[in-house]
């Protein structure tokens, strides 16, 4: 087993900064055993075998998305962001007045992240699969690794947590989750088949159907970063997070190829809310297209999607009162300066004016932009800019603080919802949420941590 680790280059996950924080093991046991393998949570986080988002299956289609209009068509803008960008400007003048507006350092910090964003990362030499282990190695071929499906769990969790991940929570790819696939994405066609390697061509992304389990991962936005949303400075956390994603995506493929499994990456083809509410990662929000995590709050920013054959337990959705708080707070709606967020009450309705009916996925015309079959609240596209994020720093669960004030409220209001509303209102007495844009160049070093993410979220 201590061979096989050093195979897979665990031996020596924690370099230079990152060594403070992240695991190092020796072996697979040491893997297994780990503390960061099991996911110890809050009281009140509830495991329950349906999600406290109310879905009728029966309504639940693929959705095909050829011909998806961006945000900035569907706005009708023909200056595509830039007007997007001036609303933004002024919204956040309002909310602090002595602010000057965008400096030249808020520019060069956000468009440094931009540059690497989802960027052209690549793996240098491909980790050996067990077969293709040589002499160079100092060991010969090995069998594929094997493990009960609660060990390969505890197994990914741990070694997930050295790359950077947060949580992770599987599903089964089963007669439900399938609808969740998308049926095309841009001109590949969306199949699952008798295969036995996964197939992707410029028409066709083949899933084996042996791949019978679904990886929901998630990374974490910087959290002073988000507290400053929407401020071109704040929204720098938005391209640095993916930036990490798409280091720790090349990560997990090469360690599950390194174990013998395959790993497809279906981050594209597949919503990620909807795999986060299934698998326990956290529950529905007003915000409509994300969660909120009893953990992590509105700090996920990248949750991602492997399909792969590594027989995994699968996760139960939670119930920790989060989506009963949603219906009486309604801050991320005041705080969208677009008013993208419903205000209301939820609805079965898809608020868009399309139906399955029309949508091409049937012969229809039109690209339905939010689905029906859920009991919930749904962002208008047509409205929203997309990495504006006012509403993730609004929202009262991002506060990272993480004081066992806040615990309390947590645990508080998913059994006695009653206080709900009085949890809003102490949200903006104690000024939760926006944080003036430019005080984040002044913060003491120390509260700028390393990856941006509040060390007290590193430990949940």
């Amino acid at each position: 087993r201590r061979d096989f680790m050093k195979t897979l280059g665990l031996a020596s996950a924690g370099i230079g900064a990152t060594a403070a924080i992240s695991p190092v093991f020796h072996d697979m046991d040491e893997v297994i055993a780990s503390p960061t393998a099991g996911w110890k949570r809050a009281w009140f986080v509830k495991e329950v075998d349906e999600p406290t988002l109310e879905i009728d299956w029966n309504q639940i289609h693929r959705m095909d998305r050829r011909g998806q209009p961006g945000r900035d068509v569907m706005a009708g803008r023909s200056d595509g962001y830039y007007s997007y960008y001036l609303e933004i400007e002024e919204f956040v003048k309002k909310e602090f007045p002595d602010w000057k507006g965008t400096t030249l350092r808020d520019r060069a910090l956000n468009e440094a992240w931009y540059s690497t964003w989802m960027g052209t990362q690549t793996v240098r030499t491909p980790a050996p699969t067990p077969d293709q282990l040589s002499g160079n190695t100092s060991i010969g071929p090995m069998p594929k690794w094997q493990g009960t499906p609660e060990e390969n769990l505890r197994t990914i969790r741990a070694a997930f947590r050295s790359f950077g991940v947060s949580s992770v929570t599987v599903a089964p790819v089963d007669e439900k989750t399938r609808k969740l696939f998308y049926s095309y994405v841009g001109k590949q066609k969306v199949t699952f088949e008798d295969i036995d390697l996964f197939e992707s061509t410029a028409d066709r992304f083949a899933i084996p159907n042996n791949c019978q389990w679904v990886i929901h991962w998630t990374n974490l936005q910087d959290t002073e970063l988000t507290s400053r949303m929407p401020s071109h400075v704040g929204r720098a956390g938005f391209p640095m997070a993916y930036t990490h994603v798409k280091r720790i995506d090349l990560l997990i493929e090469q360690f599950l190829r390194g174990l013998g499994y395959q790993s497809i990456n279906a981050g594209n083809y597949c919503p990620s809310a909807a795999f986060g509410i299934m698998t326990g990662v956290g529950e529905h929000t007003r915000m409509g297209t994300t969660l909120n995590s009893p953990e992590y709050g509105s700090h996920l920013r990248g949750q991602y999607r492997v399909v792969t054959d590594l027989p995994l337990a699968i996760t139960k959705p939670i119930d920790a009162g989060m989506e009963r708080f949603c219906e009486t707070c309604g801050v991320c709606g005041t705080q969208c300066p677009f008013g993208a967020i419903a205000m209301g009450d939820k609805s079965w309705d898809n608020a868009c004016g399309q139906d399955w009916a029309s949508d091409q996925s049937v012969g229809g015309d039109t690209c339905m932009w939010n689905i029906p079959g859920y009991n919930g609240w749904r962002l208008d596209y047509r409205k929203c800019m997309g990495n504006c994020c006012s509403c993730m720093g609004a929202c009262p669960f991002g506060t990272a603080g993480a004081s066992i004030i806040h615990e309390v409220v947590k645990g508080t209001m998913s059994v006695t919802p009653v206080f709900n509303s009085f949890f809003r209102s102490m949200s903006e007495t104690f000024n939760y949420g926006h944080k003036e844009p430019e005080s984040w160049w002044d913060l003491p070093l120390e509260q700028i941590p390393a990856y941006g993410v509040n060390p007290a979220l590193l430990v949940k």
